[in-house]
């Protein structure tokens, strides 16, 4: 059933827009007409479940081949909540949509798009604003977040909204929380911009709108990614920059220096994460009997979504070292996570869009050197990069470096030339 907050006006534009074929700018294609998305009522945010959500079920694979990335599949109004109990001041609706996966097949995916009350009625901007939510569960999504108001990164959401801007949360991880997937989630983000700019409700001007990317931590890789990928995958787009803090450049190394310290707990859950997007790692090969149990307790873990009731990797798994829980001397020594490590490690491909960079430098989890060999390459292709760091831990960077990428924004969005500091 339809639900009745949803006005019939905006079911009527969907199955216009969704009748017209669709260009893929990646494929080159002209994709099939498909049928008008299909509308679910607004969640109760009491009960909201993505385990056993109708509306998270994954579409057919013959759906998904039909359609051309970007495409619109299903809709539904949220009452988007903050800190569980406050209402924020938006429209807010859920789009599920159809994205590309790292090994080019078709996925869907789902994005929170919201629109505040003073958004001005012409020239509207988007803020892709990709959470960081390290998630092995849908139960850290930023799309459950809003739902049941469990997003830590609340206050920088609503900054944005504050400022007139439509804003797009992307569930950039996909249906399967492929954590620290680059390539997948880099899309996710491109394709969930896409489905915003044809969502007619959000008063976007189509691919002629400025688009801004900002994320931290795990949100930067999506930011990041979405950035390398966008002069392939989605040129159509008009990305105006990137604002990005705390960026894992190179995950090995990542894994490195987290392995026996506070942050541990990322390295032996992003292993499990990527074994999902890369079965040929094949972790019940490698893991010993510890290993096993970890697995098994795992699977419900997320990184600084303690709000959400999923197990928070942080402090489950602190000071621990990967050698206790596999069978080889040294993991990221195997070919295969070698060669998916290198498959993940950013500055293989050149950006076109300015880049706001900021980290902290007393960071526990981020390799300095690695981002300074990063933006070296990207002042070397002659990319703008106005670099920022600051004195702080990695926790810390996220609310300490947040204004001075959105003011970063707001500047591209008002057409100001980019800064640089490159050499």
């Amino acid at each position: 059933m339809f639900s009745s907050a949803f006005p019939k006006r905006q079911l009527r534009a969907l199955a216009l827009v969704a009748s017209i074929p669709l260009v893929s700018a990646t494929f080159g294609l002209l994709a099939p007409a498909l049928a008008a998305p299909q509308a679910f009522p607004v969640p109760d945010a009491a009960t909201s479940d993505a385990a056993t959500d109708p509306f998270y079920a994954k579409p057919s694979s013959a759906e998904l081949s039909a359609a051309a990335p970007g495409t619109i599949l299903r809709i539904r109004e949220i009452k988007p909540k903050a800190f569980f109990a406050f209402d924020v001041d938006a429209k807010a609706w859920q789009l599920m949509f159809r994205s590309t996966d790292g090994r080019g097949q078709p996925v869907a995916s789902v994005t929170t798009v919201l629109v505040p009350p003073h958004a001005p009625a012409k020239g509207r901007v988007l803020l892709s604003y990709q959470v960081a939510y390290d998630a092995l569960t849908l139960k850290c999504a930023p799309s459950q977040s809003a739902i049941r108001g469990r997003a830590l990164e609340q206050p920088q959401i609503s900054s944005a909204l504050a400022r007139g801007w439509v804003v797009s949360l992307p569930d950039y991880e996909g249906l399967d929380s492929l954590w620290g997937a680059a390539v997948n989630s880099g899309q996710g983000v491109l394709d969930a911009v896409r489905a915003a700019q044809r969502f007619e409700p959000l008063g976007l001007e189509a691919a002629s709108t400025k688009v801004g990317l900002l994320g931290y931590s795990g949100g930067s890789l999506a930011s990041t990614w979405a950035a390398e990928l966008h002069p392939t995958y989605a040129p159509e787009l008009n990305i105006v920059g990137v604002a990005a803090g705390g960026v894992p450049v190179d995950i090995g190394n990542v894994a490195r220096k987290v392995d026996g310290g506070l942050f541990s707990g990322l390295y032996l859950t992003m292993v499990m994460s990527l074994s999902k997007a890369y079965p040929e790692i094949k972790p019940d090969a490698l893991v010993n009997d510890k290993g096993r149990e970890l697995m098994k307790r795992a699977p419900n873990a997320c990184v600084g979504q303690f709000m959400t009731g999923a197990t928070e990797t942080l402090w489950t798994y602190p000071f621990k070292r990967m050698g206790d829980y596999v069978k080889v001397p040294d993991l990221l020594a195997l070919p295969v996570v070698k060669r998916v490590i290198d498959e993940n490690r950013l500055g293989q491909r050149t950006p076109k869009v300015p880049h706001y960079v900021y980290q902290a430098t007393l960071d526990q989890v981020m390799s300095m050197d690695d981002l300074n060999q990063w933006v070296g390459g990207l002042c070397k292709a002659g990319v703008k990069v106005q670099k920022h760091t600051f004195l702080a831990g990695h926790l810390i960077g996220l609310p300490w470096g947040f204004l001075g990428a959105r003011d970063y924004i707001a500047d591209r969005f008002e057409g100001k030339p980019a800064p640089s500091n490159c050499p």
